[in-house]
């Protein structure tokens, strides 16, 4: 469901977050992107190298494990439309499974 809507979203009314080549642009607007889906809670972005971030999101209501699985799918799918590959999101933590913040290890190849 996620990928479907970062399809959809991406390559429709939300194009201006994409800039081929470079994910880095996508996910440093994820604080934007996270204000146009939720009312509650915000996301943050931490470029962690060349090809690497975290997402961490705080303050959310409501998290479950599915709601998680589909924030993977869009990011992936938002990561794969701006050119990275091998799009992989690790959710190291989650408000869902106890903990305080949910986090995305983001990674891609070129």
């Amino acid at each position: 469901m996620g990928r479907a809507s970062a399809e959809e979203n991406l390559t429709g009314p939300h194009h201006v977050f994409i800039r081929q080549g470079d994910p880095h642009f996508l996910l440093s607007h994820a604080p934007e992107i996270y204000r146009l889906y939720y009312a509650v809670g915000a996301r943050s972005y931490e470029k962690t190298g060349e090809r690497s971030a975290l997402l961490r999101t705080v303050g959310a209501e409501n998290v479950t494990e599915a709601d998680c699985l589909t924030i993977i799918g869009w990011y992936q799918r938002a990561i794969e439309l701006s050119g990275g590959r091998d799009a992989r999101i690790t959710h190291t933590k989650c408000r869902a499974r106890g903990h305080g913040a949910c986090e995305y290890a983001c990674t891609w190849t070129a």
